[in-house]
This record gives C-alpha cells, structure tokens and sequence, in this order.
C-alpha cells in the first residue's frame, strides 16, 4: 500500500550537486560565533489559533486502506468555533471543502477523513492534500493531533498538529531542518519524510523547493542538492534522496526551503510491522 501511496517526484540534476557541493556550507547550521546553547530556543508549542495537519492520505478504493484521522481540542473553559478547511495537495489556492463548528469547553472533536465527502482523488484512488484549522472565536485556543492508519497491514503513526498560527512566536513553520532517517537493518521499510510548503501557488516543478544535505552518522557529507515538486504537500521516501553514487542506510537530512517556510516529519517503517512518527527538528534561530 505505501508504495502505491509515494508519488514520483523530481531530483535536480548533477550540476546542481556539484555547485552545491562546492558550497556545502551553503547552510551553515550554525555559525562559528553562535555557540551552542544559545539564548534561542527551537518552537515547540503545541496550543494556538490555527493548527495545520501538514498531509492527509485516504485511499478511496479500498475501506481497509490508509486513511487519516484528526482530532482538535478546545483549550479553554468557554466554547470557541472552529473553521476547518481541506485542501488538495496540489491545488492551495482554495479549499475543496470548508466546516464550522463550535467546540464546547474542553470539548474533542475527531473526525476520519474518509468520512468527509467532496474530497478529490488522484488517478490511483488516493485523496491526498492538507487540513487548516483555525479558531475563529477571538482569543480562542486550540491544540490537536492526527493519525495515519492502514488497517489491512497493521501500521499506523501519530502526530500532534502543528501550530500555524502566524501570531504565534511559537509556531512550527521555519525555513531549515534537520532530521534522522533509518533505512537498514530492521527499518528495512525505510523513512519516508513529510514535507509541507507554506504556498498559495503550485511550485514551479523546473526549481527546487528545498536544497538538502544528507549526512552519515560520522557526520560525513554524503550529498548535497535541491529538491523539486508539484504540491504543497507530499510524501518522499528517503531512498529517493540518496541519489548517485554515494549512499547511507542511516543518517540525518537537512532541509532548507527555497524562499518560504514549512515543515518536515517523517514515518520509520521496520520489518512491515511497526511505524514510528518523528517530527525534524527547526534550525531557525
């Protein structure tokens, strides 16, 4: 199922690889005069006024397929009313579906996403796109969590939602990553990453999205390029990014976006019985 799930996506050619190389510092993580444990800290607040479920996989042609299930919590001792709108993974300029509701105190509102109607499917019968919630009462607080589920291989992985709220000082979107990957030894499913743009247009898929380093566990630089893609919001398995010659089982990728801000999770599958989320980690200091 997970591989009917990744879509193809496009990897620049080896003069980008090698112009990068050249300047593989071109992000430097950290510089020589920001010493470690500075004053920064990276954003981990979970609780805003809009959250962003960054990708939703439902397959529409099998019930015991993947599916994605959210729930949103209302923060606060008074009811607040929510907007939650459903995006098309390549298609940002409008929802395919907008709901309002209103949260009573404390109150949990889950929903399955197989169970939304209006929802497009690609022509491989997967609904993929992303989920913006948003509380519309003035001063409300909410905070979720979200699960991709593929009932007929026993695997499923869980997230928080992140935290989009633009007034946020807290929220999760930044322009650089850092993040492991595991594809060896019992993780011989491997990692796929989870990657959303903050963007009202489709990407230009001739340019990159991102540039990335990927690293060894010595810290070796393995590679280093950009990135392209037609959405959004997608899925892109490790393997796919340890391109040429040079490869690494285990390892840690950072990301930089091109020109905006998103963010990047991923899911460690091992032995095609257990998955694992794992969130990167936000380099924006």
């Amino acid at each position: 199922m997970e591989d009917r799930v990744l879509k193809t996506r496009t990897l620049l050619p080896l003069g980008w690889i090698m112009a990068l190389v050249v300047a593989a510092i071109w992000a430097p993580w950290r510089s020589a005069e920001q010493p470690l444990g500075g004053p920064a800290t990276p954003k981990t607040d979970a609780a805003g006024a809009r959250l962003l479920l960054p990708l939703y996989l439902v397959d529409t042609t099998d019930p015991a397929g993947v599916t994605t299930l959210f729930a949103v919590r209302n923060q606060l001792d008074v009811p607040v009313e929510i907007e939650v709108r459903y995006f098309q993974a390549n298609a940002p300029q409008a929802p395919q579906r907008t709901d309002v509701s209103t949260l009573a105190a404390k109150a949990v509102a889950p929903v399955n996403i197989r169970s939304v109607s209006g929802l497009s499917a690609d022509a491989d019968g997967i609904a993929r796109g992303y989920v913006v919630v948003e509380a519309l009462t003035e001063g409300g607080v909410i905070q979720g969590d979200y699960f991709r589920v593929t009932s007929n291989e026993d695997f499923a992985s869980g997230f928080r939602m992140l935290n989009a709220d633009p007034a946020s000082s807290h929220n999760d979107l930044c322009g650089l990553f850092s993040i492991r990957f595991l594809n060896g030894g019992g993780f011989d499913s491997g990692t796929r990453f989870i990657v959303w743009l903050e963007a009202d247009q489709v990407p230009d898929p001739a340019n990159p999205v991102f540039f990335y380093s990927v690293y060894d566990e010595s810290g070796g630089l393995v590679l280093a390029t950009g990135f392209a893609a037609d959405e959004v919001a997608f899925e892109v398995a490790a393997e796919d990014l340890l391109v040429g010659p040079l490869q690494a089982d285990f390892g840690a990728v950072e990301i930089q976006f091109v020109d905006t801000v998103g963010h990047v999770s991923a899911i460690l599958s091992a032995d095609d019985r257990y998955s694992v989320g794992l969130e990167a980690f936000c380099g924006d200091f």
